[in-house]
């Protein structure tokens, strides 16, 4: 049996999908520290990894359409975040040196 935050995130998902923004923002609301989180275990640092999410939400925006099954959300979203994360990783890696001191 599904929990009530589960319907209510595929509702959202729904919603998101046919371009509300309420249900955007509520979406943004219910997952965004999840995938804060999980960005600043991938990055090591807090100001990189609201980046990297800031950016994924922009992908997962674009991608909803092609979501197939609402329930798969929050791991489809994770998957997401980790390529984000990742060109975050090599921006800081190739940033010069008196950048990196500054952070």
């Amino acid at each position: 049996m599904r929990s009530k935050q589960h319907i209510v995130e595929e509702y959202l998902v729904a919603g998101a999908r046919l371009g509300d923004r309420n249900a955007i923002a509520r979406l943004a609301t219910l997952r965004g520290p999840g995938l804060l989180r999980h960005a600043v275990r991938l990055l090591g640092n807090r100001d990189d990894a609201h980046d990297a999410v800031q950016d994924a939400w922009i992908e997962i925006i674009k991608g909803l359409p092609r979501l197939r099954d609402d329930r798969a959300f929050p791991a489809w979203a994770y998957r997401i975040v980790d390529p984000a994360g990742g060109a975050h990783r090599v921006k800081a890696d190739q940033a010069p040196a008196s950048n990196q001191r500054r952070r």
